[in-house]
Formats: structure tokens, C-alpha cells, sequence
């Protein structure tokens, strides 16, 4: 099957027009389509083969649909964007929309400036992204390395349970295991106390000494700009699509395209910190 009649199939068996990032999302889910190569659809590649194909498909602002009928692609009256709580905080939304969703979270408008945001952060579920102000603070061969993906996007996660306490207290305010937190230390040349991973069993989750920790949060105060989501349930899904498509800098696990360099910086740790295995998920 060809990725178009794919394409034509998942909208008929979905018995509604979708987006690019559903369509992609869901035939990345299933066996409908397969690529040769066997890398993943990404959301750009859907909108190419739909342009490509007009008299195939109908395509309205983000929607995709079948030229006629029923599963057309129209304009929804249906709002995307629910308010999750009373709070006036413009961050504090649901999106019901995926392709709505990675807009909202996307948006350089949206992101604040890391020491600003810990009274805000929601205690709710969600997805979270992290930009950093200025490429240049980072050693020359990171910074080179934003310049050619021409963005600035360090990384994007999720919290399952709580973004005030993943996003805000594990990833920038390094109370806990942080993934994000200990690779943004690494590419910036820290190291773990030698010796300090030999009795642990996951050999990622080294820890920096707590004058580093204070140093790295300084340092994210003055570079980072961040940005969040709530969101129910979808956000696994959306949070690989997203990896897929922007390749965030520092993204490392279910990243096909997980930089080499940041795979070194993150094993230089691991060993100076006396892993018994520099095996990165």
C-alpha cells in the first residue's frame, strides 16, 4: 500500500477528516504503512504527500480529508482550546487538537524565562518544552550544532503526574532524578563526583555535586525560556512525534536521531561516576 491510499484508508476508518500529526501518530501505531527504511512517518511527510495529491484529498487549516462527503475537511465549530482551570494563566490550557497542541507548545511567543516560572507551573499533567535564549552559551560544538538544525529547541518531555513537580522541581530545579537536567550538564562539561553511581542501578541517573547543581540552575536562569501544556492522556505519542519531527538537542532516549555528541558527554559522566555500564536507553 502507498502511503496515500494510507492515508485515505486511516481518514475512512477513522470516519473523520485529522491532521497531519494524527495521521502520522497513527499509522506510526499501526501496521497500515510501513516506510522501507523502517524510520518512523514524520508529520511533514504527510502534508507533501497530501499537496502532492490534490485531487485525492480535501485540506482545510490543518484538517485532512477525502475530497467529498461526509469526510471532507471543514472548518470545526468545535473549540480546541478548554481552559483547565479559572487561573488567567495563558500556559494553563488543555488542547484537545494534536496539531493545535504542537503550535501552542512550539510558539516562541509562549515560552518565560526560567527563574519566573515557579509560581506558576500547574501541579496537572502535561507536556513541557525547553528553549535556550542564546545558542552561543553553549560550548562551540553544541552551538554549532543548533545553528545547522536553524532552532534553538533544547528539548521536550512530559509529566505524567505532576508539571510543577517534573518539570518545574526534577527537570530545571534538579530535585530528583532528571533526565534533561543531567544531559544539560554534561554537554556543558560537569562531571559527577567520581565513584558516586557504584551502588545505583540505572547508570543515567548520576547526580552532580550541589555547588554544580546551584551553578547549573544559575545558569539556566540566565539562558533557558520554557513552555508547558496540560494535557489528559495523548502526550506519549505527541511527545515522540514532536522528537521525530523538531529533534530537539538534548532528547537522547526514543530519539532515532539522538546526536553521537551528546551520547559521549552523557557515557563521560556515567564513567567518571563508576557506572558499571555506559549503556544509554
Amino acid at each position: 500500500m502507498t502511503l496515500h491510499h494510507a492515508i485515505q484508508e486511516l481518514i475512512r476508518k477513522s470516519n473523520r477528516p485529522m491532521t497531519a500529526t494524527e495521521i502520522a501518530l497513527e499509522l506510526n501505531r499501526t501496521d497500515l504503512y510501513s516506510k522501507k527504511d523502517g524510520t518512523d512517518i514524520k508529520s511533514s511527510q504527510i502534508i507533501g504527500r497530501v499537496e502532492n495529491y490534490p485531487k485525492l484529498f480535501s485540506k482545510e487549516g490543518e484538517l485532512i480529508g477525502l475530497p467529498d462527503g461526509p469526510l471532507k475537511a471543514v472548518v470545526s465549530d468545535t473549540p480546541n482550546v478548554l481552559q483547565a482551570s479559572p487561573s488567567e494563566n495563558r500556559h494553563t490550557i488543555k488542547i484537545a487538537n494534536p496539531a493545535l497542541a504542537i503550535k501552542v507548545l512550539l510558539n516562541l511567543k509562549n515560552y518565560r524565562k526560567a527563574p519566573v516560572i515557579n509560581k506558576i507551573v500547574p501541579d496537572q499533567p502535561g507536556m513541557f518544552a525547553i528553549r535556550i535564549q542564546r545558542i552561543h552559551s553553549l560550548p562551540k560544538t553544541f552551538a554549532n550544532l543548533l545553528e545547522e538544525k536553524k532552532h534553538n529547541l533544547l528539548y521536550v518531555g512530559v509529566a505524567k503526574q505532576s508539571l510543577k513537580r517534573e518539570l518545574l522541581g526534577e527537570e530545571v530545579r534538579a530535585k530528583g532524578e532528571s533526565r534533561f537536567f543531567n544531559t544539560l550538564g554534561a554537554v556543558l562539561g560537569y562531571l559527577p563526583p567520581k565513584g558516586s553511581l557504584e551502588d545505583k542501578s540505572k547508570p543515567e541517573n548520576f547526580a552532580f555535586s550541589e555547588s554544580d547543581q546551584k551553578e547549573l540552575i544559575d545558569w539556566m536562569n540566565q539562558n533557558l525560556r520554557v513552555n508547558w501544556l496540560c494535557m489528559d492522556d495523548g502526550f506519549d505519542q505527541l511527545e515522540t512525534q514532536l522528537i521525530l519531527d523538531e529533534q530537539p538537542l538534548l532528547n537522547v532516549d526514543n530519539n532515532p536521531a539522538a546526536l553521537p555528541e551528546v551520547k559521549s558527554a552523557i557515557k563521560k559522566c556515567m564513567k567518571h561516576a563508576g557506572a558499571n555500564s555506559l549503556h544509554i536507553n
